[in-house]
């Protein structure tokens, strides 16, 4: 915020509101605890509102309304309308008064909450006409965010397609992993665990399984060293979706668990609702401690016999290693030992 202190000071209140928008924009990209951000805003609100700043204003009440439809449950999660907020109403408004960055923000927040609540088309629906308003969010973190849930869309809806539409989205793919490359090259602590995300859910839908096991593993240790546990939560998901395709449901349950944890430990109650509704076997405490399946405990043997049955396919002492810090994490210990037979 000391861009924002520095606006105040020279008297840019244009610079002073755009510092703090984008100071909320970045924490909430990095996955920090959505309450704490919503709270913020909050406060923050009527300072906008007396600088006269609509420009940022518009971007501070879409920050909002995504972080509303994470921790709230809607009849409709991709729909903003509620008493603060009109999106048909604000939509046109945005569209009359020709403000690009605005419409492709609204377009982006309904993107990224359509794909995370499983609505696939409407996600690419919302991709495909906020792609149009790109070029006013050149040079901003919008553009990196835009292109991975581009490409995690484009490969969820892959096997529903015929032959030439995936081998656009291929091509798509392709170049959009290209640039994610280049941005993780120069930046690994924000892009690195989103282009292996990516590349796990790509060699899925080719059905390069061993690879895909080892880039959502990837994915999820960079994103947990790297601090974005929103995008850890996400890459425990999609293993575990994985994994329940492949009939390893001991397994599944374990990267779902975590995943239900980690949308918790971000915030997006709405989110861990919804999985807890796709996935009522699976539960997770509320408190700070190890995630577990209802009715038993984690079962670690059975998650090991099912990794085997995989004629070593998955590299077993990357997932000992694996369990063995999560569990001593969550256990509170300095040290662990685990015996097998």
């Amino acid at each position: 915020m000391e861009a924002y202190q520095s606006g105040l000071e020279t008297g840019d209140l244009e610079y002073a509101t755009f510092s703090m928008v984008s100071y909320y924009y970045s924490s909430f990209i990095m996955g920090r605890d959505l309450a704490e951000i919503e709270q913020e805003i909050v406060k923050n609100n009527e300072v906008i509102s007396q600088f006269q700043q609509e420009s940022s204003s518009h971007i501070q009440d879409l920050i909002q309304q995504i972080i509303i439809n994470l921790r709230r449950t809607r009849s409709n999660p991709c729909h903003f309308n509620n008493e603060d907020y009109d999106e048909d109403k604000m939509r046109q408004f945005y569209l009359e008064t020709n403000n690009k960055n605005a419409t492709c923000t609204l377009y982006l927040h309904k993107f990224i909450l359509c794909y995370l609540f499983q609505k696939f088309p409407q996600a690419l629906e919302n991709a495909t006409i906020g792609a149009k308003y790109l070029d006013a969010m050149l040079g901003t973190n919008t553009i990196p965010l835009f292109n991975f849930y581009e490409s995690l869309t484009w490969l969820a809806i892959f096997p529903d397609k015929n032959n030439s539409e995936q081998k656009r989205f291929l091509k798509q793919l392709k170049s959009n992993q290209k640039k994610l490359k280049k941005w993780a090259n120069f930046t690994p602590i924000n892009y690195l665990h989103k282009f292996y995300l990516v590349e796990a859910e790509r060699a899925r839908v080719l059905g390069k399984d061993k690879d895909a096991r080892a880039y959502y593993d990837k994915a999820i240790d960079l994103a947990q060293q790297h601090e974005y546990p929103n995008e850890e939560a996400l890459a425990y998901e999609l293993a575990g979706r994985f994994y329940l395709t492949q009939g390893m449901t001991q397994l599944s349950h374990f990267y779902l668990s975590h995943a239900i944890y980690g949308y918790q430990r971000w915030g997006a109650l709405a989110k861990v609702k919804d999985l807890e509704t796709r996935y009522p076997e699976i539960s997770v405490k509320t408190t700070p401690t190890s995630p577990f399946i209802k009715g038993s405990a984690l079962d670690l043997s059975s998650i090991l016999k099912a990794s085997q049955t995989m004629a070593g396919e998955i590299e077993l002492g990357r997932l000992l290693d694996k369990l063995m810090r999560i569990v001593i994490e969550n256990a509170g210990a300095e040290k662990g030992f685990l015996l097998l037979p």
